[in-house]
């Protein structure tokens, strides 16, 4: 794979690449240095879009020319690194954001041309198009997956903000971002945003029948594929941006902004979130973090697990489920329990036989479609659920992949109980999510993944989640290890 790699303030070059050699491309936009190498097993080709030295400001980069230089050495996908400015003031400077949204409303190039490849009246594929979702998700993934291997704490989300430089935001202006609802800023990342996306799904034409298509598939009056996310059909994918030094957003920013409550069924039923937890009582949840905290704080642990988890829950939905075990834990969940979930008992011998029975048991109550979570993500946000509701109006099941090879959310259309037959020596392993993924395939489902998050079960999974913005207060504050009497 060739991917194209776009670096900004501080980052002129890349020296660790192997047998670097620099290259001038000449387009009908202008010439453009790149530098292409190896980074194992992937070819990388880099351009500064400030020049060495910084010798070009925001304002004099020329966008075109460097998304047509890529095109024209063949890269598949484009990274492109910005640093920022802030608008959450409770954020650390240094964090790393993989944005998932555009604020770009002028739409324009440096110059004060329009922000587009067609410009030319006449020319085929000119129009308007629509931009639902910038980033190529399976890129975010890509990179948010590669930062938590390094052990590098990320934020998943974020709506990025474009300003005209070179000068920097009036005060007034900032408030207006931050009303927007803008997580950072900076002055180049729009138009490579938009200029990626024009290249791989251009043209009125195209759009409207991906609209016809969805619009089929929701009433339930046609087949057909899904609609490609994120621009996938070729060219050069909607741009994935990994943030250096550009504090984004956080749980806290996403719950003070507005979220879309999933009110439309996708066929007729109750759109529902089913959590399912066990009790929590000391020695019996959470036993691999007895070593750190030991019972007491491990069942306090869980039970503001599942409290968390069941106002993100509430906050979403019209419907909310909690399938408990054991029989008789109902009392001790007593005070983690809102107003208004529905309460049903995990029956089953294994993980799988439990959740086909829950499943089975919201779907006959009128719940659909259905999103299944567990109490073990505990940066999970409203973010992600609303995420998950938007893919099932496409897709038959969608996927939220744990880093440890489960899952923390399985997203349905339908009551398909057939994707938890995976047998006992499977559950519990690294091997749950490609298994689960094997038996979509075999059923004919479409599916599709969500950001990947960790679970919290180990030790080292408490010390990976500690640094991380994301993870809610009162959890923290539980994984503080006991000290020894």
């Amino acid at each position: 794979m060739r991917i194209g790699v776009i670096t900004g303030s501080g980052n002129y070059d890349w020296p660790h690449l192997e047998g670097a050699a620099e290259r001038t491309v000449v387009t009908d936009h202008g010439a453009v240095t790149v530098t292409e190498g190896r980074l194992k097993d992937t070819e990388i080709v880099q351009l500064s879009r400030h020049g060495a030295g910084h010798h070009r400001l925001s304002s004099q980069a020329d966008h075109k020319a460097n998304l047509a230089a890529l095109l024209a050495r063949e890269t598949e996908a484009l990274v492109s690194f910005t640093v920022c400015g802030s608008l959450d003031p409770d954020l650390r400077p240094g964090s790393l954001v993989v944005f998932d949204d555009l604020y770009f409303p002028a739409n324009r190039l440096p110059d004060g041309a329009p922000c587009t490849w067609y410009d030319t009246p006449g020319e085929a594929g000119r129009g308007h198009w629509i931009f639902e979702r910038p980033f190529s998700e399976p890129l975010r993934q890509a990179l948010i997956t590669a930062a938590a291997q390094t052990g590098a704490p990320v934020v998943t989300r974020g709506v990025y903000g474009h300003a005209d430089g070179p000068r920097f935001n009036s005060r007034p202006e900032v408030a207006a971002l931050a009303a927007a609802g803008v997580s950072a800023v900076s002055q180049t990342g729009g138009p490579e945003v938009v200029l990626a996306g024009g290249r791989t799904a251009h043209g009125a034409g195209r759009f409207r029948h991906r609209l016809r298509q969805r619009r089929r598939r929701r009433t339930g009056t046609g087949a057909g594929p899904p609609g490609p996310h994120g621009g996938e059909q070729g060219g050069l994918r909607h741009v994935g941006r990994a943030r250096a030094a550009c504090p984004g957003q956080r749980e806290r920013r996403r719950i003070r902004l507005p979220v879309r409550r999933v009110n439309a069924p996708a066929h007729g039923g109750t759109p529902a979130i089913l959590v399912m937890a066990k009790a929590p009582r000391p020695g019996t949840v959470k036993t691999r973090l007895h070593p750190l905290l030991g019972p007491r704080r491990c069942a306090e642990l869980q039970a503001e697990l599942i409290r968390h988890t069941l106002e993100l829950a509430t906050a979403h939905t019209p419907r909310t489920y909690l399938a408990y075990a054991p029989g008789d834990g109902e009392d001790t969940l007593s005070a983690a329990v809102h107003t208004g979930v529905r309460l049903l008992l995990q029956r089953g011998e294994d993980l799988g036989q439990r959740l086909a029975a829950a499943v089975t048991g919201a779907f006959a109550d009128g719940a659909g479609p259905l999103l299944v979570i567990g109490t073990d993500a505990p940066t999970l946000n409203v973010g992600h659920l609303t995420d998950a509701f938007t893919t099932l109006e496409d897709q038959d099941v969608t996927l939220g992949p744990a880093l440890d090879g489960g899952y923390y959310l399985i997203g349905l259309r339908a009551p398909r109980t057939s994707l938890f037959n995976l047998g006992p020596n499977v559950w519990s392993t690294e091997r749950v999510l490609t298994a689960t993924r094997a038996l979509a395939r075999g059923e004919g489902l479409s599916t599709q993944l969500l950001s990947p998050l960790r679970d919290l079960d180990t030790p080292q999974d408490a010390a990976a989640l500690l640094p991380d913005p994301a993870l809610p207060a009162p959890i923290s504050a539980l994984l503080q290890p006991v000290e020894s009497p």
